[in-house]
């Protein structure tokens, strides 16, 4: 009878500590392509103009908090409020010298909130020196460039 004990007291922690509720529905994809990248981070700046820090992955179509209880923080911003959003890349291009690639775009709180977001960025030259950042949520919608991949389906 211990050892079920333990092992039900074990399964309710384990499904605590990795359980999804530190996880948002956000797809950043880059040239068309679904992105897995880590070393991103948001900065928020609150009201009261202290800016805090707030480091993510990204895999799949989510992006996954490091730290939990910035889920609760960003759950409890108010809806207009500013993200400062920081993608760091890294992969090496043929013809290309540079290996890591800073991104950053500003997104709302609210747009975390939604049934989904995406983060759609698309290189502008052969250099990849500059390029295009736009977000797609439930409720907004950046204007696509005419070049740029289609990752959604015209219904």
């Amino acid at each position: 009878m211990k050892k079920i004990n333990f092992g039900l007291l074990l399964l309710i922690i384990s499904t605590y500590l990795f359980g999804q509720d530190n996880s948002y529905n956000c797809s950043i994809f880059l040239d068309g392509k679904l992105l897995n990248v880590n070393d991103c981070y948001f900065n928020v700046i609150d009201s009261l103009g202290f800016k805090k820090k707030i480091e993510f992955n990204s895999g799949g179509h989510e992006i996954y908090l490091c730290n939990k209880e910035d889920y609760a923080y960003l759950c409890l911003l108010p809806a207009d409020t500013k993200i400062e959003t920081h993608i760091k890349y890294f992969k090496k291009f043929k013809k290309v010298k540079k290996t890591q690639f800073d991104f950053t775009c500003l997104i709302q709180a609210k747009w975390l909130r939604e049934e989904y977001l995406v983060i759609r960025i698309t290189f502008l030259d052969k250099n990849k020196e500059k390029y295009y950042i736009a977000c797609s949520s439930s409720s907004h919608e950046d204007s696509w460039l005419p070049h740029e991949p289609k990752i959604f389906i015209d219904k």
